[in-house]
């Protein structure tokens, strides 16, 4: 996790992958993590971090895009949670 000026940047990693159709072609890759780079307002961050503790698991909601500076996959948060607070 990175704090700059107003926005929190840290990695999340997801291993879950969905039931999909059977017609539907195998996802490559499908053993694999998939990493998402995570940017979250310091303000928001501050609410959520005051209550989450080590069994928590964060929850994010937002804007999902392919970043092609990070080759990666960035999500601009719109909502964060522990899994606790649900």
């Amino acid at each position: 996790m990175v704090k700059r000026d107003k926005v929190v940047v840290t990695t999340m990693y997801n291993l879950n992958r969905p039931s999909l159709p059977k017609q539907l072609p195998k996802l490559s890759g499908a053993d694999m993590e998939t990493a998402y780079t995570v940017f979250i307002t310091a303000k928001h961050w501050r609410k959520v971090a005051e209550t989450l503790n080590r069994e928590d698991r964060l929850s994010i909601e937002g804007y999902p895009f392919l970043d092609p500076d990070i080759k990666g996959i960035c999500v601009f948060a719109k909502f964060a949670t522990g899994r606790s607070q649900l």
